[in-house]
């Protein structure tokens, strides 16, 4: 039995045509991404904790608006393919 949520993942991806979704879904691969690299490299990093929870943020809010713009760019591309050709 395969797993359902890939699919409900890939469905609600630029599906919608603000983006949105798909920005959202950017912005959550980004925190955790971010908050995994800062936490192994802890030791290693010499940021205060305040300065890595901003580098935090501010890396994930620019993944949410790279998403939110490729999700804008996906429902365009499904939009004008289901559109009939012009003559």
């Amino acid at each position: 039995m395969r797993p359902r949520w890939p699919e409900s993942i890939s469905n609600a991806i630029g599906r919608d045509a603000c983006g949105c979704a798909t920005g959202a879904v950017f912005l959550g691969v980004a925190l955790v991404v971010t908050g995994g690299w800062y936490a192994w490299h802890w030791e290693a990093s010499r940021l205060a904790p305040w300065a890595t929870v901003g580098h935090i943020i501010g890396t994930s809010m620019a993944a949410a608006i790279v998403g939110k713009v490729v999700g804008i760019l996906l429902y365009q591309r499904r939009s004008r393919r289901g559109a009939p050709e012009p003559f």
